[in-house]
Parts: structure tokens; sequence; C-alpha cells
């Protein structure tokens, strides 16, 4: 019992260490999913650049700031789970005419997903 024991505590560890390091790595798919949600099916919102303002990348989440003829949207885009299963994208904040570090929260109104 004690082998058994003796094994799973270091197996673990490492699948958890080998699915952070994929989550954090990155991912030209997900970037893609984040940009066609920055603004989603909302009437007038452009993306004025295809390539984001900043990128935060962890094991557990993606943050993604795109500048829009909207303003600067937010997009956050995390697992189903917490280490595995479908990216889903939202919209987390969205300033008019502010840098993406104003603050306030407005509630996603958008959400997609790609398998991985």
């Amino acid at each position: 019992m004690n082998r058994i024991a003796g094994w799973i505590l270091p197996i673990s560890i490492t699948l958890f260490g080998i699915l952070a390091w994929r989550n954090s790595r990155a991912n030209p798919e997900l970037e893609a999913l984040a940009r066609e949600t920055a603004c989603g099916p909302r009437s007038g919102c452009v993306l004025e650049r295809t390539t984001p303002l900043r990128i935060e990348r962890g094991p557990f989440q993606h943050r993604y700031d795109f500048r829009t003829s909207l303003g600067t949207a937010v997009v956050e885009c995390r697992r189903a789970q917490v280490l595995v299963g479908t990216w889903h994208c939202g919209v987390e904040r969205e300033k008019v005419g502010a840098p993406a570090e104003a603050p306030g929260r407005y509630p996603a109104d958008v959400e997609r997903s790609v398998g991985r």
C-alpha cells in the first residue's frame, strides 16, 4: 500500500506541471478565438489592430487586450475544467476610449469556445 501511495504523489505533481506548462504556452488558435470574441456580434464594433495590445498567459487563463472601434476590450479565456477541456472566451471588461488598465468590469456578453 505504501509503495503505491509513494508513486501517486510524484506522478500527480508531474502531470499537473505538464498540463500547466502546456496551458501557459502561446496558442494561435486561442488568440484567433479571442480576437473574434473581442467584438462578437455587436454592431459597429471593428478591431483596429489584429494583434493584441497586451497578452497575459498563465496555466489557468489567458488575457488579451484588443483595441476596437468601441474602446479597449479585455478578453479572458479559460478552460472548461481547471487545466483541461475546451477553451471558453468572454469579454471581461470594456472601456470606451480608455486604456486596458482602467477600472470597471462588465459582464461577458459574448462567449465562444475552441476544442483542444
